[in-house]
């Protein structure tokens, strides 16, 4: 009985952590609103900000009631991101400067989808 409501408590937790990751990931959208320029421009730079955020929202809310394949999603995101970043600047760029602050943002997805896996694979161990 003990072992359900942990697996409950760990989904709802991931679940949680999923969805303000997500609104934090939001608040770097918010600077495509700065001072001068027009409206529609601003509002089409929080859009393109703003897809690594709608992209996680898609998988919470598409695999609400799989919390394996939202872990597996996750993690994806995550280590897609991190590929991207790494990826899309020169070798020369690639410095720990510049690693590091792209890690912290997207080791969050990591570790969410890993606590998604864990309590699938707690639930199916204990029952």
């Amino acid at each position: 009985m003990k072992s359900r409501k942990k697996d409950k408590k760990l989904i709802w937790f991931g679940r949680a952590a999923g969805i303000f990751y997500t609104l934090f990931l939001m608040l770097f959208s918010l600077d495509a609103f700065q001072e001068g320029g027009n409206f529609l421009t601003q509002l089409g730079g929080f859009l393109l900000h703003s897809v690594p955020s709608l992209l996680l929202f898609a998988i919470l809310f598409l695999t609400w009631n799989s919390p394996l394949r939202t872990g597996f999603l996750l993690l994806t995101f995550g280590l897609g991101f991190i590929a991207f970043s790494i990826f899309s600047h020169r070798q020369s760029q690639l410095e720990i400067a510049y690693l590091l602050p792209q890690l912290l943002v997207f080791l969050p997805a990591l570790v969410i989808g890993v606590i998604f896996i864990y309590a699938v694979w707690h639930k199916t161990r204990v029952n």
